[in-house]
């Protein structure tokens, strides 16, 4: 399977001027910013803007034995600084918020701004780092409205353990097999050059593919977006849960996925680079399971409540990629 990483930046921020809300650092979606060079007791702040339906997770990672920080998440609207959430877990334990524009404010941009202050910083080796990723949500109620969720559905059952001849198949399937899921249920492959977020294609013979039909990491970028929001975003809707956030709203995750859905499991050691794709089979009202089906590790039979559970990585991220808007 080809997998296409997004590489992040580090960016510095020892120098620092940003000891106010006026002073604010405008931060980069899906940047990582070091905190190194911070002391004890100082508190900085940055600032990033949202529009109606954009998604943002805000992260404080990678915190050093020794490493305390805690962050606040204010919003400025009508010249009034409200805070919105805080994240003040005790001890070098990552810290996140997450923060969503509704259609409340409805084509309204809104700047938030993120305080963070340092109880404990070690004044040598702190590789503590914040980062905000950015996905912003499909909003054409039209959007892929001839997909057939049953008809992927049925393939997936159909070829699940089995490879079909009409494609190439990889020792790391899963992708592909997901994108073939998709094509079944009547999404159209779109030329274009092999690295392209816009296409998606395949053709067995001679062999021509694109990334995002066979790498779970650009199949997101085709169908969604990355961390920083940047993507071809042809499905109706791209959504970033942390494995604990997706267990403690789970009913509600349960009412959101739909049948022909794709989640994405990130990457243990970067979390917002997609690293295994499955399709939604299933869902059972009786005991609100989700069903997926995936390749690589063949399976139809996958449950999503069992794998939040039994992940060890409660600050993973999963991607759910709606195909089109349900009734």
């Amino acid at each position: 399977m080809a997998v296409c990483m997004l590489t992040v930046p580090i960016m510095s921020s020892a120098a620092f001027s940003n000891v106010s809300y006026s002073t604010a650092t405008q931060i980069t979606f899906g940047t990582n910013v070091s905190l190194s060079g911070m002391s004890s007791g100082q508190t900085l702040y940055w600032k990033f803007t949202l529009d109606t339906y954009d998604l943002a997770y805000i992260c404080l990672f990678d915190m050093p034995t020794g490493a305390d920080y805690d962050m606040k998440l204010y919003c400025l609207e009508g010249g009034v600084y409200y805070l919105v959430d805080t994240a003040q877990q005790s001890g070098n334990a990552n810290e996140y918020l997450y923060m969503e524009l509704p259609d409340t404010h409805m084509y309204v941009s809104l700047t938030y701004f993120i305080e963070v202050r340092a109880t404990s910083a070690p004044s040598t080796g702190d590789t503590t780092k914040l980062k905000v990723i950015n996905t912003r949500m499909i909003t054409e109620y039209s959007a892929n409205s001839n997909y057939n969720r049953n008809a992927a559905r049925t393939y997936a059952y159909t070829y699940y353990n089995s490879r079909n001849p009409a494609y190439y198949s990889w020792p790391q399937d899963c992708a592909n097999f997901v994108s073939q899921c998709l094509e079944a249920g009547g999404m159209a492959q779109i030329e274009g050059a092999w690295n392209s977020n816009s296409a998606w294609l395949h053709e067995k013979e001679p062999l021509n593919y694109s990334l995002t039909w066979s790498g779970a990491n650009s199949f997101a970028k085709h169908w969604g977006t990355d961390a920083t929001g940047e993507g071809y975003a042809r499905g109706y809707e791209c959504r970033y849960y942390l494995v604990k956030d997706a267990k403690a709203n789970y009913l509600d995750l349960y009412d959101t996925v739909q049948i022909g859905n794709v989640i994405i499991k990130c990457n243990d050691s970067n979390p917002v680079s997609g690293q295994h794709a499955m399709i939604v089979c299933d869902k059972m009202l009786m005991d609100e399971s989700i069903t997926l089906a995936a390749h690589t590790e063949d399976t139809c039979t996958a449950d999503l409540y069992t794998y939040l559970y039994q992940s060890q990585y409660e600050d993973e991220v999963i991607i759910i990629i709606r195909i089109k808007r349900e009734a």
